[in-house]
């Protein structure tokens, strides 16, 4: 019907202008993605120069590990880095699993109270339509028909 009505020219420029619009929100997404994932690696990689610095700190300064009552040792030091890391990233990781258990409370909530809903209108226990005998053939007469953009084109004139 575009091409009917002449309007092609018109609906590529729509096009056109709808592609430039989606590529700058494109380019805007892909420099806030590319901000947050550097602030988030930014964050990362200091807090793992400060966990490194500090347990250096604690060696070169001999301080006394009150676990095991020695000076500190790397062996140490990297395992509660590496337990500290791991168990932050699991944490961080909870956040999506927690928003799918709720999504899916509510989806499960929403079908039982679809399930266990009685409709008003008709009930599947007791049909009360009346019987129609069936219909052999019908028979249009006097059918006319156009378009409401262009109402002077007749499709069906007295069919």
């Amino acid at each position: 019907t575009v091409v009917a009505f002449g309007g092609e020219r018109r609906e590529l420029q729509k096009f056109q202008f709808a592609l430039v619009q989606t590529r700058h929100g494109g380019i805007r997404n892909g420099f806030k993605i590319g901000l947050g994932l550097g602030y988030t690696t930014l964050i990362i990689f200091a807090g793992n120069a400060l966990a490194f610095w500090f347990g250096m700190t604690l060696r070169y300064n001999e301080q006394v590990n009150p676990a095991t009552g020695r000076a500190w040792e790397p062996g140490n030091i990297l395992a509660i880095f590496f337990c500290v890391f791991t168990g932050s990233f699991m944490i961080g990781n909870l956040d999506p699993s927690l928003k799918a258990l709720a999504a899916a409370r509510f989806a499960a909530g929403r079908f039982f109270q679809v399930k266990e809903n009685r409709p008003e209108v008709q009930c599947g226990d007791v049909d009360g339509r009346n019987e129609v005998d069936a219909i052999q053939s019908f028979e249009l007469r006097e059918v006319h028909f156009s378009y409401p953009a262009r109402p002077d084109v007749k499709i069906l004139n007295g069919l």
